[in-house]
């Protein structure tokens, strides 16, 4: 389930991803950094409605149009909240890693 939510939120680096989920001990403790740094930033940078979003089109599955209904929205915002959502997350990882000073 980590790795699922880690690839679909962090699509901008699918290569980073696939470097370090191999079968080593080494790369299984990076991922694992990598799925608590997520978590963190899911919980403090992303705004309310932001994570609301991401929830239920990643977890729960929902396509666009449906959260759009869901919560009476249009579609574009709905594509919009998810792109900027992925960004501030990109953006807080990259930062964590190199405060971190993880290198991979």
């Amino acid at each position: 389930m980590r790795e699922k939510v880690a690839a679909d939120l962090m699509e901008f680096d699918r290569e980073f991803l696939a470097e370090i989920s191999g079968e080593s001990s080494t790369n299984r403790e990076r991922l694992n950094i990598v799925c608590r740094a997520l978590k963190q930033a899911i919980r403090t940078d992303l705004t309310p409605r932001q994570r609301e979003v991401l929830l239920l089109y990643y977890q729960e599955e929902m396509k666009m149009y449906q959260i759009a209904a869901l919560l009476s929205r249009d579609p574009s915002t709905i594509s919009r909240t998810i792109t900027r959502a992925k960004a501030r997350l990109k953006k807080s990882l990259r930062f964590y890693m190199e405060f971190l000073n993880c290198k991979f």
